[in-house]
């Protein structure tokens, strides 16, 4: 909405407003998924969307839960409580208390939700990726000479679906599905070295 209102301010002026690149709204969005819960971070990205003109895509319930907390930060929390079970679980064997059993029961149960978390997280970083290129089109089949539906803006946040050769297949934020030219996209979490 801030950007909307700049752009009319600045068209009355005669200026042209800023415009942001695919390649900052990736930056932004890589630096919000390092740390989820970092106000500046969120403000960053929110502005780089904006600057772009492109919608942030929709989450699931699972997913907006999963976001709260980063990817390392679940599976730390999923492997402490999964050893804290087995720590109660231990504890209960050795003193034969039987309310011990329930802890190591709801610390398991824990660690299952906090595993349930950082697989969606996991699952839903492996499958976004950023259009970084101006003029993307989305094609129909995986091929240079077939019909572009539609074209992709830069920074424009895109689930990957399947990859063929040097073509993914995504669906974009409007639900849209569509081949693109996989040199046209770059994913949210960085590649592993």
């Amino acid at each position: 909405m801030t950007g909307a209102l700049l752009a009319v301010a600045l068209a009355a002026l005669g200026a042209q407003p800023p415009s942001t690149t695919g390649q900052e709204v990736l930056q932004a969005a890589r630096a919000h998924w390092a740390a989820p819960r970092d106000a500046a971070a969120a403000a960053k990205l929110a502005r780089a969307r904006d600057g772009a003109g492109v919608v942030a895509p929709e989450a699931t319930r699972l997913e907006s839960a999963a976001a709260l907390l980063s990817q390392p930060e679940w599976t730390w929390a999923s492997m402490g409580a999964l050893w804290a079970a087995a720590g109660f679980l231990a504890a209960a064997l050795w003193s034969r208390k039987k309310q011990l059993y329930g802890v190591a029961g709801a610390a398991a149960a824990l660690g299952l939700v906090a595993g349930a978390a950082d697989a969606a997280l996991a699952r839903r970083l492996d499958r976004e990726v950023v259009v970084a290129q101006a003029g993307a089109p989305l094609r129909v089949s995986p091929f240079t000479t077939a019909q572009s539906d539609a074209t992709l803006a830069p920074g424009e946040e895109v689930a990957s679906l399947e990859r063929l050769g040097g073509w993914l297949e995504v669906r974009d934020g409007q639900g849209r599905t569509g081949w693109i030219d996989s040199a046209a996209v770059e994913p949210l979490v960085p590649p592993h070295p």
